[in-house]
């Protein structure tokens, strides 16, 4: 969560951006079920066939549906100024603005006290006062600090603080991913046309940064792309780079990084007092964490200034499963 200048944008009409044939393909067969859905203004609500479709570009990367969204609309004690979200095999991790949250699998998102761990930003970290979204890897905990020189903070599984790390050539740090093909960090400005890529070398518990490249952003043609209100971003196990952009119509954009071209587009329409946030990747479709499917998950909360933010949780699904490992 950054400046508070939201769009005036209210939601609107389904924004369909997949081809018209395939779209017809998808309704149709949506019709011959009998099946409806559930709608918050343009959005899907609640588990349904598919009614929205978002296309990718290129054939890249695959298409992906609106699931379900829980929780929905909840303030569960851990959602109040909700900045990000990553996981391991057991456990979720979120941040808000000034603490870290560990969250069993298992647990009902949506009920309270769900969380079981939370920590606030340490002494070493005096000065910073904004986490954003995080990420983990490898049995570490990979956090973006603002409010000091922009860094990058390190914690255990178990939320202890390890080291921190200034961001070389950064002027804010509102999320951080590292890639599981290269294994490095990747983060960018809240106001960019560029990804920029760090390597990390660690010497016992102290993590230095280096800038190794800048990638330029490029939309579906080819042509530069600037994207504002970037609040999240996460990698997929191939590589492929999905940003939040906090613009009503604009939502998630999948990338492939090796060229910068935007290759996935998933509109998200949302009010003037509601702001998207982190993502995560996850393959849910199997039923093992309550209330949740899909493998594309996105952060919105609903600013409440006389109590606790509310919280959305929105999912999307790969529209054929068998494109899952293309993700």
């Amino acid at each position: 969560m950054h400046n508070f200048a939201f769009p005036e944008e209210q939601r609107g009409r389904l924004l369909i951006t997949r081809p018209l044939l395939a779209v017809g393909a998808l309704l149709l067969a949506a019709l011959s079920s009998g099946s409806a859905g559930a709608y918050r203004g343009g959005d899907l609500v609640h588990d349904t066939l598919p009614a929205e479709v978002f296309g990718r570009s290129r054939g890249v990367l695959p298409a992906f549906e609106k699931s379900s969204e829980y929780p929905y609309d909840s303030s569960p004690g851990y959602s109040h100024k909700l900045q990000g979200v990553a996981h391991d095999s057991s456990h979720w991790y979120m941040t808000n603005r000034a603490k870290l949250w560990k969250i069993p699998v298992k647990r009902d998102l949506g009920v309270p006290e769900a969380w079981s761990k939370s920590a606030r930003i340490p002494s070493q970290l005096r000065g910073y006062d904004h986490l954003g979204d995080l990420d983990y890897h490898d049995g570490r905990l990979y956090v973006p600090l603002e409010g000091a020189a922009p860094a990058i903070g390190v914690f255990d599984s178990d939320l202890n603080y390890i080291t921190h790390a200034l961001l070389p050539n950064a002027l804010d740090a509102p999320w951080c991913a590292i890639n599981p093909v290269d294994g490095h960090l990747y983060t960018s400005s809240f106001r960019t046309g560029v990804v920029r890529k760090y390597r990390m070398s660690w010497t016992g518990n102290s993590l230095a940064l280096t800038e190794v490249a800048s990638i330029a952003l490029r939309d579906s043609a080819g042509k530069p792309l600037t994207l504002q209100r970037v609040q999240g971003g996460v990698f997929s196990a191939r590589g492929h780079l999905y940003l939040v952009s906090d613009v009503s119509g604009q939502g998630i954009k999948g990338f492939a990084l090796e060229t910068g071209r935007q290759c996935v587009n998933i509109p998200v329409q949302f009010e003037r007092d509601e702001e998207l946030e982190g993502i995560d990747l996850w393959d849910l479709d199997g039923g093992q964490v309550p209330g949740i499917d899909g493998q594309i998950h996105l952060q919105m909360i609903d600013h409440d200034w006389w109590s606790d933010d509310d919280f959305f949780f929105k999912h999307y699904r790969v529209t054929e499963p068998a494109l899952k490992p293309n993700l």
